[in-house]
């Protein structure tokens, strides 16, 4: 079955015009680590949430399939697909935003 990928819009305020991340609109059960490591969050020592990125960044490789967000050089940078340090290069404002879409998109019983 081909992919399903849905195009989200960078809001302008968090990084400029323009700037997109497409995720599979669909989620595979072994994504579902996803959400285990963003629930996680709220109750973390640093060093525990250090640790919960790690799991985090996995499970958006396995979702974010492309982007063309940049630098501050304005130089691309890498792909996110299945690439879990290519997420380390976000804001966290970005990535912030990024983890409530995907969120929203994922809702158990509500992906289509």
């Amino acid at each position: 079955m081909p992919q399903q990928i849905v195009r989200l819009e960078v809001p302008e305020e968090l990084l400029g015009a323009g700037y997109w991340i497409e995720v599979r609109k669909r989620l595979r059960v072994k994504d579902l680590t996803l959400f285990a490591g963003f629930s996680r969050f709220a109750n973390l020592s640093p060093a525990e949430t250090l640790a919960a990125m790690d799991d985090v960044f996995a499970a958006l490789g396995m979702i974010v399939v492309d982007w063309n967000l940049e630098d501050e050089e304005g130089q691309p940078l890498p792909s996110p697909k299945d690439n879990p340090e290519a997420f380390g290069e976000l804001y966290v404002d970005t990535l912030t935003w990024l983890a409530g879409q995907i969120q929203g998109l994922f809702r158990l019983g509500e992906a289509s």
